[in-house]
């Protein structure tokens, strides 16, 4: 029998019968497996994925906006750790949870992410590669500054880890149809005082909110708007935020939408 490490997966979801079982799939073939995963779908689905979770033995509660989701899911999480992933996430080999399960430990850090890697296996030429990988760029350059200024600019939901014990403390995540929930969070964590850390592994995500180089642009953009608007503590500034959002709001992906 697998040995299990102290982690509650929390996935939030939203029509993701498509890619779901992909990342199911890799949590089950970790040699270090995870406690429990938690799917928190959306009432608004209307494809299988509520089926497909079950299907695969998960804990199953109630989402919504990718905030809501998260919150929910973590808040019947039960083990020492919650780990946040996109349903359009993989796992990058069988080792990854327990090396992420190792470092966060010997680091004796109280929340951290990764960083992100392209899907290898998503088929596109070059011309059409580039608006992709040149988006995954921005957010982990955006991402890393942070060990070179001790200042959250950017986060994503996918690879976020923290201790359960300190989520409630943090307040969670805004429930809100927001952009930057995520580095909000960890934001928000970091003035707290918490230790906080981008650690140098990285997670397998979709490139499918950057299939076109007009997506794409956009995406950097509002990345790079976003980082401002947190990083520089601007985040208040409704005027901003709304621009940031209306650049990056019809990109699709996993949000469900009010």
């Amino acid at each position: 029998m697998k040995q299990k490490l102290p982690i509650s997966v929390v996935i939030p979801t939203y029509n993701e019968e498509k890619m779901l079982p992909r990342l199911l799939k890799s949590l089950e073939s970790q040699e270090f497996l995870p406690e429990e995963i938690i799917v928190a779908d959306s009432p608004r689905t209307t494809d299988k994925t509520k089926e497909i979770a079950k299907a695969h033995k998960v804990k199953l509660v109630e989402g919504g906006l990718v905030g809501v989701g998260r919150n929910n899911g973590a808040a019947v999480a039960t083990s020492e750790i919650i780990m946040f992933l996109d349903a359009d996430a993989v796992l990058p080999h069988e080792y990854f949870l327990g090396e992420v399960y190792v470092t966060f430990k010997k680091l004796n850090l109280d929340i951290a992410s990764t960083l992100l890697l392209l899907d290898p296996t998503e088929q596109r030429d070059f011309l059409n590669s580039l608006a992709p990988r040149a988006a995954f760029r921005t957010w982990n350059s955006l991402k890393k500054l942070h060990s070179m200024t001790n200042r959250v600019f950017a986060d994503s939901g996918t690879g976020i880890i923290v201790k359960r014990e300190l989520f409630k403390k943090i307040g969670g995540f805004r429930e809100d149809d927001m952009i930057g929930e995520d580095a909000e969070f960890t934001m928000r964590a970091s003035k707290m005082g918490l230790k906080y850390k981008v650690l140098p592994l990285s997670i397998i995500s979709s490139g499918r909110r950057y299939e076109t180089p007009q997506k794409a642009t956009k995406a950097i953009m509002a990345s790079l708007l976003t980082a401002g608007v947190i990083g520089l503590g601007l985040y208040n500034s409704e005027s901003i935020v709304k621009f940031v959002r209306k650049l990056y709001g019809d990109l699709g992906g996993t949000a469900d939408k009010k």
